[in-house]
């Protein structure tokens, strides 16, 4: 894919990451940073390294092949699909635990402020569907009147109108039945992302890569201005803050309409996952953090939740409130009304009203924790 310029974009060399015979000499996809490691600080040579190429055309079609390599010296996987824009992120190569060449999770992109491990949630393997190749037509996604689950191979990106440098795939929406929009969003650098409409609010969780908070062009004070990997930010009615991101960033956003007409108002705000308490949740097993505030100001919250192999949801729900998920970490079964659903990192759900709902999560390792990210309502009348 070197050789034959299907990623006609900057080349340099290539001969300090041990990748020698892998490419044309001084010919491999500019390097893109998506973490405020610098590409210098990463370990030389023999020290193992690992390379993500991720090569794509202008509407985001995860089309083409991945192929992974590994030699003594370092570890590559190579993605491409057709036309151009090329990306190439290394580092000190991850544990095994969250690394493998064989399915595209391979990445430098760290957390900055927990130990877990996102990059597998936009895994280039999850976009093309290399593990569907000999099933032609085959995918797990499911749309039905009550639910719906979106894998990642049926995920579509394309421009987001009105953001600079920035790809969505929407997975939920209005169109579906939804009063909310859930969707990935994938900053390719130099992005930008404007305030929220009129009347709505937006809730941004950042995967990878760097996002900086700006207002009237200057960056803003308060207890955030930059967010990496497991922060977030919330951006109620009216906020004026724009997103942008130099280097790239992936995200999860939520927005919709503001539903509650009240003389107190939601506030603007920035945190991070692992710094917002545990919530006891007896007799359920998992470990509960809600990254907004429970007051009558705020008509959804956004929850994280926890499931080591072998634990499950004590309660078999069905209630009024709708749902956004996406899988974050491990795997496990979940149940959407009458149906049962291997899941995994990258998977998404959508849950409406009243359908039945329940989570195990499996692992061959106890350490394996299924994480998820869920959209709740909070305050949508009962009576419409």
């Amino acid at each position: 894919a070197l050789t034959n310029s299907r990623c006609p974009q900057e080349w340099v060399s290539i001969l300090e990451t041990g990748l020698k015979g892998a490419a044309e000499p001084n010919r491999v996809c500019k390097p893109a940073v998506r973490n405020p490691t610098k590409l210098s600080s990463v370990p030389p040579v023999p020290a193992a390294v690992s390379l993500r190429l991720r090569c794509r055309n202008a509407f985001r079609l995860r089309l083409g092949w991945v192929v992974g390599w590994r030699s003594d010296s370092g570890a590559a996987l190579l993605a491409c699909s057709l036309g151009v824009g090329c990306k190439v992120m290394a580092a000190a190569e991850p544990d095994a635990t969250s690394c493998s060449a064989d399915d595209g999770s391979c990445s430098f992109t760290k957390n900055q402020t927990s130990g877990f491990d996102y990059s597998r949630v936009l895994a280039v393997s999850k976009q093309v569907g290399l593990h569907f190749a000999d099933v032609p037509g085959f995918t797990r996604s499911v749309y039905s009147n009550n639910y719906a689950l979106l894998a990642p191979e049926s995920r579509v990106f394309v421009p987001q109108p009105g953001w600079k440098g920035a790809f969505t795939a929407h997975v939920v929406s209005p169109a579906m039945g939804a009063h909310f929009s859930m969707f990935f969003a994938d900053l390719v650098g130099n992005s930008s992302i404007p305030p929220p409409a009129a009347g709505l609010e937006r809730f941004v969780f950042v995967l990878d890569g760097v996002l900086e908070i700006e207002q009237l062009g200057t960056l803003i004070g308060g207890n955030k201005a930059t967010l990496y990997g497991d922060d977030y930010v919330y951006q109620p009615p009216g906020d004026t803050h724009q997103l942008v991101s130099s280097t790239g960033a992936g995200l999860i956003v939520f927005e919709r309409e503001y539903s509650i007409k009240a003389a107190r108002k939601p506030v603007y705000q920035t945190g991070t996952t692992e710094a917002r308490p545990l919530i006891p949740v007896d007799p359920e097993m998992f470990g509960l953090r809600k990254l907004l505030p429970s007051a009558p100001e705020y008509d959804f919250n956004i929850h994280v939740m926890d499931f080591y192999p072998g634990q499950f949801l004590y309660t078999k729900e069905m209630h009024w409130n709708q749902h956004g998920l996406v899988l974050l970490t491990g795997q496990g079964i979940y149940r959407l009304g009458n149906d049962w659903h291997p899941v995994q990192s990258g998977d998404a759900i959508w849950m409406a009203p009243y359908v039945p709902q329940w989570f195990a999560a499996l692992g061959a390792h106890p350490s394996e924790i299924a994480r998820y990210i869920l959209y709740k309502d909070l305050s949508t009348s009962t009576l419409t």
